[in-house]
C-alpha cells in the first residue's frame, strides 16, 4: 500500500493506530497442520521442502525450503530445525515465509523528510531517521508501532524491507524478522532476535559464564547427549541475563573434523535461559546441516580445507582454547517461565526496562493465510560492531 499525499497519509496513520500490536491473549486453539503448511508453501512460492537430518550423524531433525522467486539470492534457501521432522519443516517454511513477507511492508508511503516532519506534528506520530539523510530526496517510509506504548512509528523502509528499496551510507540498527501463527509470538520472536544480535555483536570472552546444560530440561539434556555420543565437544555460555530475557552462546568442536568451524556456533535469546539454551543448541545442529548440504555458499566459504586457511584455523583453535578456559559458572535458572511465553504489554515494558532502551518498533509485513509477519526494530541497538 503506497500513499503520496497528506490526506492518504492521514488515513494510513489512523489505520495503523487501530492495529493491535499485542493483546497478551491465549495462543490460537487451531493447530498448524501439514495441509496448512503445504498451502502456505504453495502461496509464497516454495517449490521444495526437504530433510537434511541424515546428512549429519547426530540425527537432530533439520531441513530446508526453496523459494526460487526470492528477490535476493540469500533468501532462496531457508533452513529449519526442531525436535521432530515436522517442526524442522515448519521452521524452514516459516523462515522462507518471513523472507517473502519482508519484500514488502504492509503500510508504506513515499515522502521527503520535510514532509515527514510536518505530518508527524499534524498526525501525532514519531519518526526515526539516521543523522545523514538527504532532505530533498523522496524515500519509502514504513509505518508501525512501539510494542509497549502504542506510539505510531515511521522509519525508512530500508530498515524494514529486504531487499531494501534503496541503500544509505549509514550503519543500521538491529532488527529482527519473524513470522508465526500468532501475532504476539511473532513480535516476541522478532524482539528476541534483536536482543540476540545486539549481545552477540558485543561478545567478550571475559564476560562469558559457563552453563551446565544438563540442568535445563529433557530436551537440552537429550541434545547434549547426542553431541557427546558423536564425539562433538559442546561449550555453552550465558552471554547476557536480565529479568526479562537471557542470551546464550553455544560452540561445538567436532573431533572428527580436527579443527573448529564457524558453522559450529549457535546464538539465541529467550525469555529464560532454558528456551535460549535449547534454541542455541538447535542452531548448532542447523548450521552443521547447512554446511553438509552445501546449500549455503556463505557457510561453505568458511570451511575451506585447512591447508588454505591455516591462519584462520589457528585463530579458531585459539578461540576454542580460550572457551575451554572459561570457568565462571552462570547462576542456575532451571525454572521455565511458561507464564511469559506470549507477548504482553507488561512483558514488552519489562524487555525495554531490562535493556535500558526506549523504543522497540514493530512493523507489519505483507501476509497470507492470516499468518502475521513482522520486522521488529530497536534503533538503540547495533549489530555491526
Amino acid at each position: 500500500m503506497f500513499v503520496e499525499s497528506s490526506g492518504q497519509a492521514t488515513a494510513l496513520v489512523e489505520l495503523v493506530r487501530r492495529w493491535r500490536v499485542c493483546s497478551g491473549g491465549p495462543e490460537p486453539s487451531e493447530l498448524l497442520t501439514e495441509e496448512k503448511l503445504s498451502e502456505l508453501s504453495r502461496q509464497i512460492g516454495v517449490t521444495r521442502v526437504a530433510s537434511t537430518t541424515l546428512l549429519d550423524r547426530i540425527g537432530v531433525p533439520t531441513g530446508y525450503a526453496v523459494r526460487p522467486a526470492a528477490l535476493h539470492p540469500a533468501a532462496i534457501y531457508s533452513s529449519g530445525k526442531g525436535a521432530t521432522r515436522f517442526e524442522a519443516d515448519v521452521t524452514a517454511v516459516f523462515e522462507s515465509y518471513e523472507r517473502w513477507a519482508a519484500e514488502e511492508s504492509l503500510y508504506s508511503f513515499v515522502a521527503t523528510l520535510p514532509q515527514i516532519v510536518r505530518w508527524a506534528d499534524a498526525l501525532d506520530f514519531h519518526y526515526i531517521v539516521p543523522d545523514e539523510f538527504d532532505e530533498e530526496r523522496e524515500y519509502r517510509w514504513s509505518l508501525g508501532k512501539d510494542i509497549s506504548d502504542d506510539r505510531v512509528l515511521v522509519m525508512p523502509s530500508e530498515w524494514v524491507e529486504f531487499p531494501p528499496p534503496g541503500r544509505f551510507g549509514y550503519r543500521c540498527s538491529t532488527t529482527g524478522l519473524a513470522a508465526h501463527t500468532n501475532l504476539d509470538q511473532a513480535i516476541l520472536s522478532g524482539a528476541l532476535e534483536c536482543f540476540e544480535r545486539h549481545h552477540t555483536a558485543g561478545l567478550a570472552i571475559e564476560e562469558l559464564r559457563r552453563i551446565d546444560g544438563r540442568r535445563f530440561g529433557q530436551l537440552a539434556r537429550s541434545l547434549l547427549e547426542r553431541f557427546t555420543a558423536n564425539d562433538i565437544e559442546i561449550h555453552c555460555f550465558l552471554l547476557a541475563q536480565a529479568a526479562a530475557y537471557s542470551v546464550v552462546y553455544c560452540y561445538g568442536f567436532d573431533q572428527a573434523l580436527r579443527f573448529p568451524q564457524l558453522h559450529c556456533s549457535g546464538f539465541a535469546a529467550g525469555i529464560d535461559m532454558q528456551h535460549a539454551l535449547v534454541s542455541a543448541l538447535l542452531e548448532v545442529a542447523q548450521g552443521r546441516a547447512a554446511f553438509a548440504s552445501g546449500l549455503r555458499d556463505d557457510v561453505a566459504r568458511s570451511v575451506r580445507p585447512k591447508q588454505t586457511h591455516a591462519c584462520h584455523d589457528a585463530m579458531q583453535l585459539s578461540w576454542l582454547e580460550r572457551l575451554r578456559a572459561v570457568s565462571t559458572l552462570a547462576a542456575p535458572q532451571p525454572t521455565l517461565r511458561s507464564g511469559h511465553r506470549t507477548l504482553s504489554k507488561e512483558l514488552a515494558i519489562e524487555l525495554k526496562a531490562a535493556a535500558g532502551i526506549e523504543t522497540i518498533g514493530c512493523f507489519p509485513l505483507r501476509q497470507v493465510l492470516e499468518y502475521p509477519a513482522v520486522r521488529v526494530v530497536v534503533p538503540e541497538f547495533n549489530d555491526c560492531d
